[in-house]
């Protein structure tokens, strides 16, 4: 193991195999580790002398999991790279450049175009009241922070999130994919589907997500199955539920749900990629706008100058 904290963690969980605890009991110990998810599964991998197998479906799983969130992070790199550099050069400009230039455009007893004069008053604002500015920006990232930290608050940004034109789509399918992969990776192990559902409520990290599962969970409990309570729910599209249907009729919902979570994955993974290819160029044309109306803000005046001059 690379990480000193992992190398701590199982040479704990060596000694308490070595003392007579079982490998589910040993990894339970690490709750920041090892998932509930991750530790149940492997309880009844135990139970059932079919450790090998269950392991190896664990590890599928969560590399497929590691992947995904590989691929998002890399897609995004670029557009965040554009935007930051972009962000920073317009900070730059009207900071330090534009106030001696726009100085001196001041002075001069010409009228100003309208572009320049917006910009004088945003180089003005942001001149004397920076640390009024950077005070703003503290507090509505503490105020943003501590929101997101309330259950009603973070409920509120993830429903914003699955909603939103352009992120809203590939976050959707990711969550629809890694529950149905769950899913079946521990019906498939031979955990009962109630219990399955509890430990996949808590697993996700979307609020509108768990509570969509927790109403399916809920009626689940009262003998409704599975497809039925979910086609209530406007999160689950059609081919999901007439998925779990098939899968609860025929007894092969592990099957069933393996083949809709490939679909989802697949699907999510052909979104975000057209997501990035948006992102990518809007990014860079919201910067282009920003630099070229500085641009024209200092060269009309120029030519206004020059005109009075001749």
């Amino acid at each position: 193991a690379t990480s000193r904290a992992f190398r701590s963690i199982v040479s704990s969980i060596i000694n308490d195999i070595r003392s007579g605890g079982s490998f589910s009991q040993a990894v339970s110990k690490h709750p920041k580790a090892f998932s509930e998810v991750y530790c149940r599964t492997i309880a009844v991998g135990e139970e059932t002398g079919s450790l090998e197998t269950v392991l190896e479906r664990m590890a599928d799983y969560l590399e497929r999991q590691s992947q995904m969130v590989q691929q998002v992070k890399k897609a995004l790199t670029y557009p965040a790279l554009v935007m930051g550099v972009g962000v920073v050069v317009v900070i730059i400009l009207i900071t330090v450049v534009m106030p001696k230039l726009l100085g001196m455009f001041k002075a001069m007893s010409v009228e100003l175009p309208l572009p320049t004069r917006i910009l004088i008053g945003l180089t003005e604002i942001f001149t004397n009241y920076t640390l009024y500015i950077i005070i703003a920006g503290a507090v509505s990232g503490a105020l943003l922070v501590w929101l997101v930290k309330q259950p009603s608050g973070r409920r509120l940004l993830d429903r914003v999130r699955l909603n939103m034109p352009i992120i809203g789509p590939p976050t959707l399918l990711s969550e629809l994919g890694r529950f149905a992969r769950a899913l079946s990776v521990m019906v498939k192990a031979g955990l009962n589907l109630q219990e399955t559902m509890e430990m996949l409520s808590k697993a996700t990290a979307n609020m509108v997500f768990r509570d969509a599962l927790n109403r399916v969970n809920e009626r689940l409990l009262l003998g409704e199955g599975m497809a039925e309570p979910m086609s209530h729910e406007k999160l689950f599209p059609p081919l999901m539920v007439q998925m779990v249907a098939v899968g609860e009729e025929s007894n092969t919902l592990d099957f069933t749900m393996g083949v809709v979570a490939d679909f989802f994955e697949t699907a999510a993974q052909d979104k975000m990629t057209a997501m990035v290819g948006m992102i990518g160029p809007l990014s860079t044309i919201v910067i282009a706008v920003l630099v070229g109306f500085i641009a024209i803000s200092v060269i009309m005046p120029m030519y206004t100058l020059t005109g009075a001059f001749g």
